[in-house]
């Protein structure tokens, strides 16, 4: 057992298990969405919980919830909530998960509320958000 617990604080194991997360997350997760901006502008997942796929762009550091069955690239139905700007990361619920995105000033830029399907996968979500933002960040 004391080689277990040995594995599992080792340095590369925790870097395997971030990259194995980080990799599930660039393929995506249906997820239901519910997303406030501050912006005038409406989104598309605004006023209900819509079905959506939550994913990570490497590339550009950030969250992406797009519409399920809808084109990743079509601008107006992608949310984005960048890394750098994410002040707020929590449980919902038994099932769900907020992300808030704020400006220096604390002005609100998007609130994102996520339910899984259950509270396992919430957890799962959520524990892994959590081990991967700090080194995400610092990247």
């Amino acid at each position: 057992s004391s080689s277990i617990d040995d594995m599992s604080t080792s340095p590369s194991f925790v870097e395997n298990l971030v990259q194995d997360f980080m990799s599930m997350l660039v393929q995506g997760l249906y997820i239901f969405a519910n997303v406030e901006k501050g912006e005038p502008e409406p989104s598309i997942f605004e006023k209900g919980f819509k079905l959506g796929v939550f994913s990570f762009d490497e590339s550009e550091k950030r969250f992406i919830i797009t519409p399920a069955g809808r084109d990743q690239q079509q601008e107006s139905s992608v949310e984005r909530l960048y890394v750098k700007d994410l002040t707020r990361l929590a449980a919902s619920g038994s099932q769900g998960l907020v992300l808030e995105c704020s400006k220096t000033t604390g002005e609100l830029i998007m609130r994102a509320e996520i339910v899984l399907s259950d509270e396992n996968d919430r957890d799962v979500l959520l524990n892994g958000l959590r081990q991967c933002l700090p080194i995400i960040k610092d990247e």
